[in-house]
């Protein structure tokens, strides 16, 4: 298969084993994610679940634990949930794998990333997240969050878990912001 990948993409090698992504995040799926995150529709996190872990098991991807992006300290106490953890955790339950909702964590707080730019947000997150080494050490590890934008938080998450002795991280969305780079 002839794939073209932009100059960005080949000149910032990527630091996750792979990503996947469920939907564009456009119209309905956009839609149903802002029920999740604002209008505490919870039920949504398995109906998501069940979906990726199709995604998943299609990738044929082997890992050890499940681990949602964790939400900054201010937001989870105006919403009341991590919207990744409800995704994250049923997915597990649907894997058989392990749930680890406390292995990486937010240590700063961050700006919002909705209206910032590709640059920004790389920034505003960079340095963000620590893993806990003692219990990440030699594990696979899959990632969970609801949307990827730009990738940084992602990006910025792995870092994290590789530094702190993660062996592999596989990334997956729900929705995934499309861009079309001219090529």
């Amino acid at each position: 298969m002839d794939a073209s990948v932009c100059s960005t993409c080949l000149n910032n090698p990527r630091v996750y084993a792979g990503m996947r992504s469920w939907v564009e995040y456009s119209g309905l799926a956009r839609n149903a994610i802002h029920s999740l995150k604002y209008k505490n529709n919870i039920a949504l996190g398995y109906f998501f679940s069940k979906k990726l872990c199709h995604i998943i098991e299609h990738a044929a991807w082997d890992f050890d634990l499940v681990i949602p992006v964790p939400l900054s300290s201010k937001h989870f106490r105006e919403r009341g949930f991590n919207q990744s953890a409800l995704i994250a955790r049923p997915l597990a339950h649907l894997l058989r794998k392990k749930y680890a909702g406390r292995i990486l964590y937010r240590i700063r707080e961050t700006k919002s990333q909705v209206n910032l730019t590709a640059e920004e947000r790389h920034v505003n997150v960079k340095g963000a997240f620590w893993g806990n080494p003692a219990k990440l050490n030699g594990r696979t590890v899959l990632l969970v969050d609801d949307v990827i934008t730009t990738g940084a938080t992602m990006e910025n998450c792995v870092t994290a878990l590789l530094a702190s002795g993660a062996k592999k991280v596989y990334c997956i969305s729900v929705a995934r912001v499309i861009v079309n780079h001219p090529i």
